[in-house]
């Protein structure tokens, strides 16, 4: 009996120790292959920028790999061991071990690169299709969306982008003026169509992600309305313009055509 009891302690310490080394391999490995991407971030910067290379793999899912690999609760040793044969298989690393310490580590550092690499090009001027790239790549180092650069950089991207559909919104606003005082009577239908080039940009800035409350696609809606308006005054104009002449003798209005 006392062997045998001595065996059975043999083979549960020896399935722990296979499942420790198998999760610390594993771990090793994690480690090893996001520090070698991170040695390549100078480089692969300015491809993600151009679009001319994929986000690296190595540097996505980092927060997910650290959970599955992370006991959760307390130290693994007090973990239920009821059923062993499930313990040893499903035995994770306890939060505190210097391996997963490591990798979280470097995790951090990376994701901290690809954070001010962010706000970096936002201020370079680069758009959202750029920005999300980078985003996508800090995202999955484990960099929170509510990280202070982060932040920034959707600031100034949104207020870049508001400030563009406004400007474009006013300069098309007087555009439709200047016409309008060149000609006797405005062409129907150009207000709108200037109106609904404006509320397409507007629907474009929101899709981006510049909440819709923004004060400045609210006044390029109003823009937008007014010019709607401006045309509708143009269309009763027309449609009266029309009554009169159809009113007038025939020979009267081949006279004001000539």
């Amino acid at each position: 009996g006392a062997r045998h009891a001595t065996a059975l302690i043999s083979e549960r310490v020896l399935a722990v120790a296979r499942r420790k080394e198998s999760l610390l391999r594993d771990v090793e490995d994690r480690l090893a292959s996001l520090q070698a991407a991170h040695g390549r971030r100078d480089e692969m910067l300015p491809l993600l920028v151009a679009d001319t290379a994929k986000p690296q793999p190595e540097l996505a899912g980092i927060v997910a790999f650290l959970t599955k690999y992370t006991h959760g609760h307390g130290h693994p040793a007090d973990a239920d061991k009821t059923d062993f044969a499930h313990f040893a298989r499903s035995l994770r690393l306890p939060w505190q071990h210097n391996a997963l310490g490591n990798l979280r580590e470097l995790a951090d550092k990376v994701g901290e690169y690809w954070a001010d690499a962010c706000l970096s090009e936002a201020e370079k001027g680069h758009g959202h299709s750029v920005l999300r790239r980078l985003f996508d790549v800090a995202l999955g180092t484990g960099v929170d969306m509510g990280h202070p650069k982060l932040v920034r950089a959707i600031r100034i991207l949104n207020d870049r982008l508001a400030d563009k559909v406004v400007q474009d919104a006013e300069e098309r606003q007087q555009k439709d003026a200047k016409l309008e005082a060149s000609i006797e009577v405005a062409k129907v239908g150009h207000a709108s169509d200037l109106a609904d080039r404006i509320e397409k940009d507007i629907f474009a800035a929101v899709e981006e992600g510049v909440p819709q409350a923004d004060h400045r696609l609210a006044r390029a809606t109003a823009i937008c309305k007014a010019l709607r308006q401006k045309d509708g005054e143009r269309k009763r104009l027309e449609g009266r313009q029309r009554r009169l002449d159809a009113a007038r003798p025939a020979q009267d209005i081949k006279h004001d055509t000539q």
